[in-house]
């Protein structure tokens, strides 16, 4: 019987080891954070939101193919799928563009719409990000936060932006009603040329 719980407990120390990693004892708090003006290339989505990992990653390697090397992913959820039937729920997925790229975004517009965001200080929560499991930790973990937050601040309501920036390992929820719902609306309408 003491193997047993010998190996039990180790591999729930394990685990616990390797959760603890990926930020389940991660510190959830907000702060006021200044987001850079940024422009993105991206896909709109309808429906569940798990899509838009996927939809990254898509469009990260047809950047990397157009000679564009990123490490930002950036999604834009627009409804609360508390509220919203999951197949109505839209998105923004894409990759947020380096400068130095700049030259090749015209390029872009035919294949991908391509949308800029103003610089703003904005209510953040950082997570810590270590791959995929980091992002469901932080879905679990973080979501409950900005609801909360939301009910404090119902003049915010509003999208939800993740910032995945792969160089720091961390992910950013950003509150993003402050810059503006008519600059978040203009992205959902675009279209491509």
């Amino acid at each position: 019987m003491k193997p047993i719980l010998s190996v039990t407990l180790i591999a729930l120390a394990a685990i616990v080891a390797i959760l603890s990693w990926y930020g389940l004892f991660a510190k959830v708090t907000f702060s006021e954070q200044t987001i850079s003006p940024f422009s993105f290339a991206y896909k709109k989505q309808t429906g569940n939101y798990r899509q838009s990992g996927r939809a990254m990653n898509e469009l990260y390697v047809e950047l990397g193919e157009e000679g564009i090397s990123t490490t930002k992913g950036v999604g834009l959820y627009y409804d609360n799928p508390r509220k919203v039937a999951v197949k109505n729920l839209r998105s923004l997925a894409g990759c947020i563009l380096p400068e130095e790229s700049s030259e090749k975004w015209g390029e872009l517009r035919t294949n991908y719409l391509v949308g800029s965001l103003p610089g703003a200080t904005l209510p953040v929560v950082t997570f810590p990000y270590k791959g995929k499991l980091s992002v469901v930790l932080g879905t679990l973990r973080v979501y409950p936060k900005i609801n909360a937050w939301f009910k404090n601040h119902p003049e915010q309501l509003g999208p939800v932006m993740e910032i995945y920036d792969i160089s720091k390992g961390e992910i950013r929820y950003v509150v993003t009603r402050p810059m503006g719902g008519e600059v978040l609306d203009a992205l959902w309408r675009a279209e491509l040329p």
